[in-house]
């Protein structure tokens, strides 16, 4: 939800993307959802999706090098409203 507010919100030149969190190797296989990925692959990934030039989406959100559909909530631009207001609340700016 956050990078999806900070790619309609954010400074001019900035592109954020999410990834899944599978694609980095995590200490918690227990709780892994898909096929888990090498630390050195997540780093090809992370080069990839730094790249000038790189074919990403400001905001999308990306399953290994293929965009994915994100969760119902960060397509609602009402929900992602609320949560930046309530995170402004919660820690606000000096």
């Amino acid at each position: 939800m956050f990078t999806r507010t900070l790619a309609e919100t954010g400074p001019e030149g900035l592109t954020a993307v999410s990834v899944h969190p599978a694609d980095f190797e995590i200490d918690m296989p227990q709780l892994r959802s898909h096929v888990e990925a090498p630390m050195d692959d997540a780093a090809d990934l992370l080069a990839m999706y730094s790249a000038s030039g790189a074919p990403v989406v400001n905001g999308g959100y990306y399953a290994g090098i293929r965009p994915a559909r994100p969760a119902a909530l960060v397509r609602n631009s009402r929900a992602r409203a609320r949560l930046a207001a309530w995170t402004n609340q919660q820690y606000p700016t000096a």
